[in-house]
């Protein structure tokens, strides 16, 4: 199979990238390095193809076997052994990546975000993944505010419409502020902002107002209202911060495979691999195309060669 025998328009419904975009990132993953389970074999771009499909629907493999020709044991084999490989390659790049966010991208990012005073350079919050209900372990993937069995994940969006720190998966019970602690981001930020230079935060709910590079909205003190200056400042900041919103959204619009939970079987599959593939595949989206976010602020996103080659680097 060739991207070649599919029309743009098929492509794009397809895989969500046109053929010349696809011929651009396959060189970066090296696909064709991975060794498959039970003797399998799939070129790079039939690998592909099985990956990006999958991902952009909620179609079952019976349904896909008219697409590629091929079982549904061997889609799923090549589908989450994809998924594994890049994983394994890109997970350090997608927590945190040391050779591109240095302190001068921070101040880059914080000047676009434009608050002279508080220097905001991104803007974090967690996202819960509806899962189906585990065999085992079910408090723990439980998560009260969903009334679902769930995994959390915690990401950073930047200016330019990167999600530039994704950390997890976490038990679905943990709440915003404790995922923040285990996610150990405040160490990366300690690293990359020397006590010599001016601070930079990133920006999040009131779940986020006591810790190292970060802060929330001001609170009011009992029977002590705020000033309308603060008041204004935090329906501003409220305003911006829907960023990081839009950047979920926009993995859930490209890959809505990670939002059927009865797909997701913890024990099963690599669900949490699922998303954090999802979630590097809508920054490629985003090097290659821009996006709603990177408009707003006038903050164009890295190229792929940029993006990509620094997990080539990492290796």
């Amino acid at each position: 199979m060739t991207f070649d025998q599919f029309t743009e328009t098929e492509c794009i419904e397809f895989f969500r990238f046109t053929r010349s975009e696809i011929r651009q990132i396959l060189p970066y993953l090296e696909l064709d390095q991975i060794t498959y389970r039970y003797r399998y074999q799939a070129s790079a771009e039939e690998a592909f193809c099985v990956l990006l499909s999958r991902l952009s629907s909620n179609k079952r493999l019976k349904d896909e076997m008219r697409l590629f020709g091929k079982s549904r044991t061997w889609q799923s084999v090549i589908f989450n052994d994809v998924v594994t490989y890049l994983v394994t390659r890109y997970q350090e790049k997608l927590e945190w990546d040391s050779q591109r966010l240095t302190y001068k991208q921070l101040n880059q990012y914080a000047d676009h975000v434009g608050l002279p005073a508080e220097r905001i350079w991104g803007f974090v919050d967690g996202t819960l993944k509806v899962v189906c209900r585990p065999k085992k372990h079910q408090r723990r993937w439980y998560s009260g505010y969903k009334k679902r069995h769930a995994v959390k994940f915690q990401a950073i969006a930047t200016p330019d419409g990167l999600i530039s720190h994704l950390a997890g998966p976490f038990e679905g019970k943990l709440g915003d502020w404790s995922a923040w602690k285990q996610s150990k981001i405040e160490n990366h930020l300690q690293a990359v902002q020397p006590r010599s230079r001016r601070r930079l935060y990133v920006y999040g709910d009131p779940a986020y107002s006591a810790g190292f590079g970060v802060i929330g909205p001001y609170k009011a003190l009992p029977h002590q209202p705020l000033p309308l200056r603060t008041q204004a400042f935090n329906a501003y900041m409220s305003s911006l911060r829907i960023a990081v919103e839009h950047s979920f959204s926009k993995i859930s619009a490209l890959w809505p495979f990670v939002t059927h939970s009865r797909a997701l079987k913890i024990d099963h599959s690599p669900v949490g691999g699922y998303y954090m593939i999802a979630v590097l595949l809508t920054n490629i989206h985003t090097c290659l195309r821009g996006s709603q976010i990177s408009t707003q602020f006038s903050c164009p996103p890295p190229s792929l060669a940029e993006y990509l080659s620094l997990g080539l680097a990492a290796q």
